[in-house]
This record gives C-alpha cells, structure tokens and sequence, in this order.
C-alpha cells in the first residue's frame, strides 16, 4: 500500500516555475509504467521490471513526547522511567514490547490509550498526554521544531520505508528529475538534521 511521504505537503514547497507540483493519493495502487508520474510510497523494495525505484530514506520508531511531560517529577534518565508515564500506541502491546526489548527493559503489558491514526498518536503526545513510539519520518517536523522531543535514544529500524518509484521510460523527463532531485534533497537533509536533534538512537543504536 502506498503511502504520503509528509515532505511534499510542507510550507518549503516544490516551486520550480514551469512546473505544477499535482499531489494524489491512492489506496493500494501500483505505480504506472507509462505515464511520466513519481509515486512516493512506504514499502519494501519490489522487483518491477519496467519501474525504477529510489529509496529515499531509512525509517526507525523512536518514543517521542512533549517536552512539558518531562517537567517535574517526569525525569527520564533511562528506558525504564517510560513506565511511569502513559504509553500511546497504534495497536497492542507488541511494538512497545519490541521497544523495550531494544532497550533491555522487562516490561510487561501496560494500559494507555491506543489510537487508530498515526497522526491522532503524533498529536495526542504533542499535546502532552502520554509517549508514543513514532515514524521518525511523520515525526520529522515536530522534532525539528521542538513540539517534541526524544526521551531515550533507542530506535527500532523498520523494514518498510520509503521508496520513489517512476517508469524508467520517463527516467530522463526534466519533470521527473527535476521532483526526484529535491525530493532525495529534502530526505537528506532532514537525515542530517534529525541526527543533531534524535541522537544515537536514530542509528538504531542504544545506550
């Protein structure tokens, strides 16, 4: 299933002039091999042999929430102090076991709210209500602009991340480059700029 890469709808737009930067979206739908479109989808690599795919960049979950949960008697110093406080999640309790797996913690299942949208989870921690484990990716914006912050730095890298896939016969169209460029530009520097702000974990790393 394809799914947005949140860089194209970001105030920074894609304005090159002659170009009109046109976003869809589709559910479950499988890039053209003829018509001179980028898709922008979250996937594993794929074989399609009249497609070119370029990965763009690596995704990882880091907990994530907001820097006044952390005032107080909410110190985290370490993976463990996260049990003190309200655990979001997307499903059950399998991806925060994994997480603290990672991060040699024992814990067993905790009750918190579970969400239904990643962008419901990202707002609910904004907003202060508990720690959620986000994409680093729909997670970027906020983190970089201090509505959130990473209280340990452990990650857990993910195998589906996010790939732009064109015809190779529209592989030389101006059009396509000229997207595909700064799409590739806007994923590195937001690698470059998420490293200062995440930390060790952001390389899948733990301390």
């Amino acid at each position: 299933m394809g799914c947005l890469d949140p860089t194209v709808l970001r105030p920074r737009s894609c304005d090159h002039g002659q170009y009109v930067f046109v976003v869809r979206t589709a559910q479950a739908s499988e890039p053209t091999t003829q018509r001179p479109a980028i898709h922008v989808q979250k996937t594993g690599r794929r074989a399609l042999p009249a497609v070119r795919p370029v990965h763009t960049r690596s995704e990882r979950l880091v907990p994530v929430c907001s820097p006044k949960l952390l005032s107080g008697r909410n110190r985290i110093t370490q993976a463990s102090d996260l049990l003190k406080l309200p655990l979001l999640r997307l499903d059950g309790w399998t991806t925060w076991s994994k997480w603290f797996e990672t991060a040699g913690v024992s814990a067993s299942a905790r009750r918190g709210p579970v969400l239904n949208q990643a962008s419901m989870l990202i707002d609910a921690a904004i907003d202060g209500q508990g720690v959620a484990l986000a994409r680093t990716t729909l997670a970027a914006w906020d983190l970089l602009h201090g509505r959130l912050v990473v209280p340990i730095d452990v990650a857990l890298p993910l195998e589906n991340t996010y790939w732009i896939v064109y015809p190779k016969l529209a592989s030389h169209e101006a059009k396509v480059v000229t997207l595909r460029d700064w799409l590739l530009a806007e994923a590195a520097d937001d690698e470059r700029r998420l490293r200062t702000v995440v930390g060790k974990g952001y390389a899948g790393t733990k301390r």
